[in-house]
């Protein structure tokens, strides 16, 4: 075994056995002992990648694809980078490359279709068709690609409830929500509720609520806009109140905003939101009453 071939294996393995830190120096020492090689680069960025190190990763990664113009992985790595910031134009480009070197790789072939159709309209039919061929790894595509292919109309792929979402996912994981709510309720409940729970258990922010020119030390006055009992998104947004119930603090004064009948909104969340929660009734389907009663809800005094 070479030192190059040494160096390497010591990366892999401390990468496959959860220690991303410790692999660092091992694949950078392979770089230096074959500089012409584009693995140990694609490696370094995989790792720093699990770090967070999100720009350097993309940086190893470029450098690994500059190496070696027929090595494929770089290029998918790159693309899913560019899938999860938005840049579907480029992530099909280098998605497109990927699948060129590798006919094979379903992965990168679906990618590129996917791509593209988030990027170009006209390509909407060709991503639907594949998701439906492949609706499990459709599920496993990053999820700002999949919502903004649900937005034009793609169907949810069914297994995407069963992974594991972090904080970075919760703004593609409401656009999900909202998508899913006209075709499927059920899909749209376990996403909605998924999204709180991640919003809820990020923590509360060190900058203080109260400032005198704001609220004259009165307490801050925060509006929730609440469906009635009857609707369908009831349940996912009762979810949301108790999750953001349990993180609010002395600080903090509730106004629920809510359609339909107040009293039995009320009622039925009663255990899920402070004991001193005001409620206030929305006027149905009247636009600008609804916006006078949301300011009013901010110049509410306590008696």
């Amino acid at each position: 075994m070479t030192a190059f071939d040494d160096w390497l294996a010591r990366g892999r393995l401390h990468r496959g056995e959860g220690r991303p830190a410790d692999a660092i120096p091992c694949f950078r020492r392979a770089a230096r002992e074959d500089p012409r090689s584009p693995v140990p680069p694609f490696h370094l960025g995989e790792v720093l990648w699990q770090l967070g190190l999100a720009d350097d990763a993309v940086r190893a990664w470029q450098a690994s694809a500059d190496l070696d113009k027929s090595f494929s992985p770089p290029r998918l790595a790159l693309a899913e980078v560019e899938l999860t910031r938005g840049d579907f134009a480029a992530a099909a480009d280098n998605a497109a490359q990927a699948s060129a070197l590798r006919p094979d790789d379903a992965r990168a072939h679906l990618t590129a279709v996917a791509a593209r159709a988030a990027a170009a309209d006209d390509e909407v039919a060709e991503a639907a068709a594949a998701f439906e061929a492949q609706p499990e790894l459709a599920a496993s595509l990053p999820l700002p690609l999949l919502a903004a292919l649900a937005e034009r109309g793609v169907a949810i792929p069914a297994g995407i409830g069963a992974r594991a979402f972090t904080l970075e996912d919760e703004d593609a994981l409401r656009r999900l929500a909202l998508v899913a709510h006209k075709t499927d309720p059920a899909l749209s409940a376990r996403l909605a509720q998924t999204y709180c729970t991640l919003v809820g258990s990020q923590r509360a922010s060190n900058v203080p609520l109260l400032w005198p020119d704001r609220t004259a030390g009165a307490r801050l006055r925060v509006a929730w806009l609440m469906p009635g009992p009857d609707a369908e998104g009831f349940d996912a947004a009762r979810a949301a109140l108790a999750t953001v119930s349990r993180a609010l603090d002395s600080q903090v004064a509730l106004v629920l905003l809510c359609a339909g009948d107040a009293e039995r909104t009320r009622a039925a969340v009663a255990s899920d939101a402070p004991r001193d929660t005001l409620t206030m009734a929305l006027p149905p389907e009247d636009e600008p009453g609804i916006a006078k009663a949301i300011a009013m809800s901010w110049s509410m005094r306590r008696a």
